[in-house]
């Protein structure tokens, strides 16, 4: 939302807002926030001063059911702890995707990527921050 504000948009219309009320408090928040450009500032220049005492992590969306994912799904993942300057990510050792910004998922959101997760896979998340990298790999398995 920043960024869009910083973009010269006036204001934002966020579809279905009363969605995160189901999704907790922090949800709720970033929500209320959204209708003001300085109290997004504050926030994040609050953010960026408690980052060296996060956490750092990577974490997957699991399958949305069982084990395995599902052709039509997208494997997504999210970044805890930083701010990355660039996410790569690597499908068996090679590189299908890099992210300069979230949302992060491996693949792509056309029908091209229904296969991608077939069978048995080590997926690879590279996020580089501030001249350091932050990586961790997954063995996942599709239907």
């Amino acid at each position: 939302m920043r960024d869009i504000y910083r973009a010269g948009a006036n204001g934002v219309y966020i579809y279905q807002c009363d969605g995160p009320v189901l999704e907790g408090a922090r949800a709720r928040e970033m929500v209320r926030l959204c209708g003001s450009t300085e109290a997004l500032e504050r926030f994040f220049a609050a953010d960026s001063a408690r980052q060296a005492g996060y956490s750092r992590d990577i974490y997957l969306k699991p399958p949305t059911e069982g084990f395995a994912y599902n052709p039509w799904e997208r494997l997504r993942f999210w970044i805890d702890g930083i701010i990355p300057d660039e996410v790569i990510v690597l499908l068996d050792d090679k590189e299908i995707n890099q992210f300069k910004n979230p949302p992060y998922w491996a693949g792509s959101e056309d029908y091209e990527s229904d296969s991608l997760l077939s069978g048995k896979h080590i997926v690879t998340i590279r996020a580089k921050f501030g001249g350091q990298i932050l990586e961790k790999t997954f063995a996942i398995e599709g239907e």
